[in-house]
């Protein structure tokens, strides 16, 4: 595939001595921007979009500030997050709000957010500040409920959808160990087993690179895990010998990890990504794409491979990529721009990136360059229109109640979400909201929403039409259905069914005692095979329908015994050899 590309200049807040900007987060779409530039001497957040430029955000704590991280809400708002004043902030709605303090008052430090468009779930991550060591915590934005996790010195620096996070861990500078008290890069995935007590521990370390010696004091961070939580990046010491040397890394992330009795460096090794080039000896990973099989990791390499300092820099699977030269090898002019120096955000599809560099702002040769936050759009010049992904589903609502219909799309650039009602576009108000957004919702719904819907989806390419699914409504629960004949396939499984009843949205198995132990099945099912039991034992279940108006009573109930086992004889030998010392016989065998 072909490429083209542009870069953006961000701007400076203000034209005075020491005026700079510097993009420090992006949303996953590329949309949103958040950063830092010059104003009344201080660093002062600003948010920056193609279509609106850079606008102040405002600075409520009155000192240096400070912003992390950013995320789109459904709405296509700006959700974003920093330590504005000493007090981790959120802002939302165009204002910032002081998160929730730690029990007993401790202070927050937040560094980064993450939204999901196909669930609404909204974590932000970083660290709290009792007062014997920091801890890291993570942050439901939706219900206001915070985990503050157990360990020293510890902080979340990226979170991905499902909640999982990574960071950095030490156990604190009274520790004799040297090794003990080095930052380590960490991952967290249940937040409900902290090791606290001892055992059961949701998080480890990660390990050293191959070759780097297991017994070697190291050190590092891990700075960023990519939205669907398959790969993380940071960065690592590379040579024992001098601890100050660093190398960026990417790491995938175990699929299913499991709880261990204490941090035992278990998972696989991070990937070392190297330097850009010879005299380069420094590199850091602080950002990561969401593909599962070519993420693409943003940051900067440092040393004097083609001149002094920071280079921005990429990695993919191909390997390390410097940005400028990959820019004006796609021919965009990079005359005003000295030089591009870090990475900081990156899209989920890896093809725009933020970050900062030098920047001639005012076209003047003869006066030094300023650091200047820039945006870089890798478009792909094969036009790529919307893909539907995941079609919505058909839905039945109670009257009166809610249903929510859910779209995803796949393209080039910028995603325009259009939902419709009998083909007529829709528009937020009354029973309606998220109209122009994955997640469309019909609430108090009534005779007059009883419709077909779709969701039209929209980019520069061209659009992309869901299937129409259809909005029914139901009044009561279902009737109870009535047990069939059930059957003992095996000695561990029986397969009990039942009658299909109308307005049903599927069916549940429960046991006499009234736990569920089907889960939901679909609507239209009409039997269940139930595994995992005990030989030669009697087993009864009652059959419940359900709809979103409730469920309905259990059926009058039907039991049967699992089959038994095949006998064995001696040391399990089924077919055996009979003899005597008259004569044999196989008879009655």
């Amino acid at each position: 595939m072909a490429f083209s590309a542009e870069i953006w200049v961000v701007g400076v807040m203000e034209e005075t001595a020491g005026k700079y900007s510097r993009c420090k987060a992006m949303s996953e779409d590329g949309q949103w921007v958040v950063g830092l530039s010059r104003k009344s001497g201080l660093d002062w957040p600003f948010f920056w979009s193609k279509a609106g430029g850079l606008q102040d955000m405002g600075n409520p704590g009155g000192t240096n500030a400070d912003v992390t991280g950013c995320a789109r809400y459904d709405d296509g708002s700006l959700c974003a997050c920093g330590n504005i004043g000493g007090l981790g902030r959120k802002w939302q709605s165009g204002s910032w709000s002081v998160l929730p303090p730690q029990p007993g008052g401790g202070v927050r430090s937040v560094y980064a957010v993450t939204h999901d468009l196909a669930t609404g779930t909204t974590w932000i991550a970083g660290s709290s500040y009792p007062a014997e060591n920091e801890k890291a915590y993570r942050y439901h934005a939706e219900s206001g409920s915070y985990i503050d996790y157990w360990g020293y010195y510890q902080d979340a620096y990226g979170v991905a959808h499902n909640g999982w996070a990574v960071g950095k861990n030490n156990w604190g500078n009274g520790q004799t160990n040297p090794d003990w008290r080095y930052d380590h890069p960490i991952f967290i995935f249940d937040w409900s087993q902290n090791c606290g007590g001892g055992g059961n521990c949701g998080w480890d370390q990660l390990k050293r690179f191959a070759g780097y010696g297991d017994t070697e004091y190291y050190k590092g961070r891990a700075t960023a895990i990519g939205p669907s939580a398959k790969w993380a990046t940071g960065y690592l010491t590379y040579n024992p010998s001098d601890m100050g040397l660093y190398h960026a890394f990417k790491w995938q992330v175990p699929a299913s990890p499991q709880l261990a009795p204490e941090p035992g460096l278990t998972w696989s090794r991070p990937v070392d990504l190297g330097v850009l080039g010879a005299g380069d000896t420094l590199s850091f990973g602080y950002c990561i794409s969401d593909s599962a099989t070519n993420p693409v990791i943003g940051g900067t390499s440092y040393g004097t491979f083609k001149y002094g300092g920071y280079k921005a820099v990429y990695w993919d699977n191909a390997g390390v990529h410097d940005l400028y030269a990959v820019l004006e090898g796609l021919g965009v002019d990079m005359a005003r721009w000295a030089s591009l120096a870090r990475v900081y955000g990156i899209s989920a599809d890896g093809n725009v990136m933020v970050g900062y560099g030098a920047y001639d702002d005012d076209n003047d040769p003869g006066t030094a360059p300023v650091d200047m936050g820039f945006l870089v759009d890798l478009v792909s010049t094969t036009p790529q229109p919307p893909t539907i992904t995941q079609q919505p589903a058909p839905q039945t609502a109670c009257f009166g109640g809610m249903a929510t219909f859910t779209v995803a799309a796949t393209g080039a650039g910028s995603l325009t979400y259009q939902w419709q009602k009998n083909q007529v576009d829709l528009a937020n108000g009354g029973h309606y909201a998220g109209v122009t957004t994955t997640r469309f919702t019909v609430t108090n719904a009534d005779t007059d929403d009883v419709a077909n819907y779709r969701c039209v989806v929209t980019n520069l390419y061209g659009s992309a039409t869901s299937n129409e699914v259809a909005l029914s409504l139901a009044y009561n629960p279902p009737t109870t259905p009535v047990d069939g004949t059930p059957t003992g396939d095996a000695a561990d499984r029986i397969t009990w069914r039942w009658s299909d009843v109308a307005d049903e949205t599927g069916y549940r198995v429960k046991d006499t005692g009234g736990t569920t132990e089907s889960g939901d099945l679909p609507a239209n099912t009409t039997e269940w095979q139930e595994n995992a039991l005990s030989a030669n034992t009697p087993y009864t279940r009652t059959v419940c329908a359900y709809n979103p108006c409730g469920e309905s009573a259990g059926s009058a109930g039907q039991s049967k015994y699992t089959a038994a086992l095949a006998p064995t004889y001696g040391s399990g030998t089924a077919s055996p050899t009979v003899s005597c010392d008259k004569s044999s016989s196989s008879a009655g065998l």
